[in-house]
């Protein structure tokens, strides 16, 4: 498919959701959802780097590019799964924000995978801003999760 002509405008961070730790839940180390943090970050710096800037050009994205996309970003749900889990061990409530932005990362990149399937470089700017707000809201999420005092 052919790229559509974009003048992609910039990202706008949303606001902040004013997120607190549950009543009764005791701070959770960081590395709970690193996994997870790490995962959505990289990936985006990648669509970023591979289809954004291809989409941007108004040109369509490379079928070699679509390969290696089908080739690793799977492994980025993995991230997210490990963090899920981390913070059920944690005993986290499933009603905490946390959980509905981890599946919120996992739509993007789920999203993503399936564009690299069709070689559909039509949501590619949707994907990227699906990716880049989960990212923000599960540093919200999980910063509200730890304990930021030094």
């Amino acid at each position: 498919m052919s790229a559509p002509a974009t003048t992609a405008g910039a990202y706008t961070k949303p606001p902040s959701r004013n997120i607190t730790r549950p009543p009764g839940v005791g701070t959770v180390s960081g590395s709970a959802c690193t996994y997870a943090l790490s995962s959505i970050h990289i990936f985006a710096a990648s669509w970023a780097s591979n289809q954004v800037s291809v989409v941007q050009r108004g040109q369509p994205v490379p079928d070699d590019v679509w390969a290696d996309t089908l080739r690793v970003t799977a492994d980025y749900q993995t991230g997210i799964a490990t963090t899920r889990s981390r913070l059920k061990d944690a005993h986290i409530p499933e009603t905490f924000p946390a959980y509905s932005d981890l599946a919120d990362a996992d739509a993007a990149i789920t999203a993503a995978i399936a564009a690299a399937k069709a070689k559909d470089s039509a949501p590619v700017m949707t994907i990227y801003n699906k990716a880049l707000t989960a990212e923000d809201h599960l540093v919200e999420s999980c910063g509200a999760l730890q304990d930021t005092k030094r």
